[in-house]
């Protein structure tokens, strides 16, 4: 009897123990895969011609695509992370000829994803820690950040001004953004 007992105790405390090694060893995994195919934004990251691993699309009026996006990194809710991302493997460019002036409103893209990557960290760090809280209140606090995020992207892009005017006018405004969700 005494045998049986150390067996079921042996396998009530190592199973949790093997899915517990098993969920973290596989959230290492996705997330080794997915930065390969990503750059993490930081204040100094400079993105090469060589960053630009997507398929050209051949039939885009545009020379250059690039693809930014939030990130939830996540093995549980109270670890949560949002960081904002630059997908290699979604971005692609034809024509190299204004490259440096193409990057220059690229960083401010990518400055803007970050800037809102901050807010998006201050609301959840609000809920995280509270035991009713769940990924569907994570995935709410995005939706409406995203709302903002794409208002605000549609703004910056969809008009009629050059890069350098758009800089001119945006940059201040993203800048403000980074120190005040810092």
């Amino acid at each position: 009897m005494k045998k049986k007992t150390k067996i079921i105790l042996i396998s009530i405390i190592s199973v949790p123990i093997i899915v517990f090694l098993y969920m973290k060893i596989s959230f290492e995994i996705k997330d080794y895969f997915i930065s390969k195919q990503v750059i993490y934004w930081s204040k100094n990251v400079e993105l090469n011609i060589n960053d630009f691993q997507g398929e050209i699309d051949n039939l885009s009026d545009y020379n250059i695509s690039w693809n930014h996006s939030l990130f939830l990194k996540t093995t549980n809710i109270r670890d949560a992370k949002i960081k904002a991302v630059f997908f290699k493997n979604k971005s692609w460019i034809k024509d190299t000829t204004d490259f440096k002036e193409d990057m220059r409103l690229q960083k401010l893209r990518f400055d803007l994803y970050e800037s809102f990557a901050r807010k998006y960290n201050k609301k959840i760090n609000l809920i995280k820690y509270d035991s009713n809280t769940s990924y569907s209140d994570l995935e709410n606090v995005g939706n409406a950040i995203y709302d903002e995020l794409n208002k605000m992207d549609n703004e910056i892009f969809n008009n009629e001004l050059t890069i350098s005017e758009k800089i001119e006018l945006w940059r201040p405004k993203i800048d403000k953004m980074l120190i005040q969700y810092r």
